[in-house]
């Protein structure tokens, strides 16, 4: 087991997850908070992965935008009503096929 197995584990875990919730569930964020929640929660978790990581891996894939998911683990983390809800659906839509992009190309 590679040192940084544990943390790429957790990232394709939370993807898995999100992916499955997304799809029994529309985003709506006034009328599902627990919805939201979870979905929050499980970007945090990959954003601690993320910056867990070594350049070394982080590097080998420059269009996954890296940096977004730890800064919005520290602000969904250290200040949770400061999340903005654009960011969220853009890592969700758009940021988060990338990161499994990522993560398939890295098994």
């Amino acid at each position: 087991m590679l040192k940084y197995d544990i943390y790429l584990n957790d990232i394709r875990e939370m993807i898995k997850r999100i992916e499955k919730q997304l799809k029994k569930r529309k985003l709506n964020f006034k009328k599902d908070v627990d919805n939201y929640d979870m979905l929050v929660l499980r970007l945090q978790i990959i954003g601690q992965s993320v910056n867990e990581l070594p350049k070394e891996i982080t590097s080998k894939f420059p269009e996954v935008n890296w940096k977004i998911f730890v800064t919005f683990r520290n602000i969904s983390s250290h200040n949770y009503s400061a999340i903005n809800k654009g960011i969220f659906t853009r890592i969700l839509k758009k940021e988060l096929p990338l990161l499994k992009n990522a993560m398939l190309k890295l098994k």
